[in-house]
């Protein structure tokens, strides 16, 4: 069952990747200003991580109502759906799923091993590190949030001045032929995949 969940988000950021080359096209004509481009930037990465974090919370709550294939994934207790999300839930109207290292906490409480959210590697966690601190840079925007983005994501790198600002920065290239933003979101994908149940 987590499969299928994993694949629905895959599938969504695929479709949002589409979005982001079919307004490079319209940019590329002068159809629109570089702020809308930045805009739509900003708003896929934040769909994305949203995107990520319910998926986080569905594979969660399959794998504690032993909704899954995998033998070694399963629930530390027994109980109703209902009597199960109250108890994880406590008391509280919703659960913060990033940072990483909640969900791997919570998990290691809840489920067998914490499997399978304690499998994440350390280059995963760094990812998701990264992911959340452009996520809060550009959600609030605050001369804080700004500073930890140009520290813990552009630390010493060298990028042009101008890309120093999280829309730009997720807009412009790295290493390979293809934008920060494409990177770091296939990194989530490639994370998702620790979530397949079959």
């Amino acid at each position: 069952m987590t499969s299928a969940l994993v694949d629905k988000y895959q599938k969504k950021i695929r479709e949002a990747n589409q979005t982001r080359i079919r307004v490079e096209e319209l940019y590329s004509r002068r159809e629109l200003l570089e702020r809308d481009v930045l805009a739509v930037y900003e708003g896929l990465f934040l769909r994305a991580v949203v995107g990520f974090e319910d998926l986080l919370e569905q594979v969660f709550f399959t794998v504690l109502l032993g909704k899954t294939s995998k033998r070694n994934w399963g629930s530390r207790i027994k109980g109703s759906n209902p009597v199960l999300r109250k108890c994880v839930m406590e008391e509280k109207d919703y659960l913060s799923w990033l940072p990483i290292q909640q969900t791997v906490k919570r998990a290691k409480t809840y489920l067998c091993s914490g499997r399978p959210f304690s499998e994440i590697d350390v280059s995963q966690k760094n990812n998701l590190a990264q992911v959340l601190t452009i996520r809060h840079a550009i959600a609030h925007s605050s001369k804080s949030a700004l500073q930890k983005f140009r520290s813990n994501v552009i630390g010493s790198t060298n990028i042009p001045r101008h890309e120093r600002n999280p829309a730009r920065f997720l807009r412009g290239f790295g290493n390979a032929n293809i934008t920060r933003y494409e990177v770091y979101v296939q990194n989530l994908g490639g994370i998702a995949n620790c979530f397949r149940s079959s």
